[in-house]
């Protein structure tokens, strides 16, 4: 029933809901990928086998609805004003969780002449009917913002902000720092890659938060689909770049923006790391066993088959000593 959005717009927006199908998919094929050394075989190799109630009060102040509807589970305005004071009221007139420190935040946004997407869950629709929204609007800009200062004031330490931008060519960040994670800087104790957010944490924090690595670019031809909205962006642009960062709320305080730049290499999504070595606390003997893989069950056998004649030949002789003596 407390659940809401506000997310500042350049106009007035067309909504649609989608499926959280085709993150997950551009996850699993964009994701950071790291192969590991193997490490030394030890010991006896394993057998192989098988709420909103009555009508919405009227707008407080001077504030413009230029939309409004339903969409999915969700009930939206795009509301618009030059006075940021009258459009707070409004947002609280409505039952929004905004209060006076969040003025300073909406008058940026004022004052860019942005408009204001305010969205809330139907009154009966609950958390389990909360779904991704596609927001689709016109711009004259050639970059792309995230608007993620007014997502500070419900966001939680280390948030993670993952963005895919489908366009001509890679993208970078403008007023961001871009860093790469080089495959020497990775561990792969206990696990490869195992220090890989860790890395993360560290160069974002050097640039106060502002920073984003690049974990893919690359052609959309690498790309499969299964889902509508995926194989729409596939067949609407040539390419794919994908951002990763890690902030807290505290240093959500710029906008990020993002531009086409030419003469940036791909970047893949795979960290070769098997040509590391791996140390082992093995003892020689289970080194000796595990570097004979399967071997090693034929070798028992035969030990065993060995003493079984031993013992058979032991007792023949002992039986053969006996009948002599009698």
């Amino acid at each position: 029933s407390d659940f809401a959005w506000v997310l500042p717009v350049p106009s007035v927006p067309k909504l649609d809901t989608t499926t959280v199908d085709v993150f997950r998919e551009l996850d699993t094929q964009t994701a950071p990928r790291f192969i590991g050394p193997e490490p030394p075989p030890c010991g006896l190799a394993p057998l192989r086998g098988g709420r909103l109630t009555g009508s919405a009060p009227p707008p407080a102040g001077n504030v413009n609805v230029y939309s409004g509807g339903n969409v999915g589970p969700y009930s939206y305005d795009v509301i618009g004003s030059s006075d940021p004071t009258a459009l707070l009221k409004w947002l609280q007139s409505h039952h929004y969780r905004v209060n006076a420190s969040m003025l300073p935040l909406i008058s940026t946004y004022t004052s860019a002449h942005m408009l204001f997407l305010a969205m809330r869950l139907q009154p009966q629709a609950g958390i389990q009917d909360i779904q991704p929204i596609k927001v689709t609007f016109a711009t004259t800009q050639p970059q792309i913002t995230i608007p993620i200062r007014m997502a500070a004031v419900a966001a939680s330490q280390h948030l993670d902000l993952l963005v895919w931008i489908f366009g001509s060519g890679r993208f970078a960040p403008q007023n961001y720092q871009s860093f790469q994670i080089s495959q020497h800087q990775l561990s792969v104790e206990p696990y490869a890659g195992a220090n890989y957010t860790q890395l993360i944490d560290n160069a974002v924090s050097q640039a106060n938060g502002h920073a984003f690595i690049t974990e893919y670019a690359q052609p959309t031809n690498n790309l499969h689909a299964s889902t509508p909205l995926l194989n729409q962006l596939i067949q609407n642009y040539s390419y794919v770049t994908r951002f990763y960062t890690r902030m807290s709320p505290d240093q959500m305080t710029v906008d990020p923006t993002f531009v086409a730049q030419s003469g940036l290499p791909n970047v893949e999504d795979t960290y070769d790391l098997s040509n590391r070595s791996v140390p082992t606390t093995c003892s020689g003997f289970s080194l000796f066993l595990g570097s004979l893989g399967q071997a090693a069950y034929l070798l028992a056998f035969l030990v065993l088959v060995l003493l079984i004649v031993l013992v058979i030949v032991i007792i023949w002789r002992i039986r053969g000593r006996l009948a002599a003596r009698l």
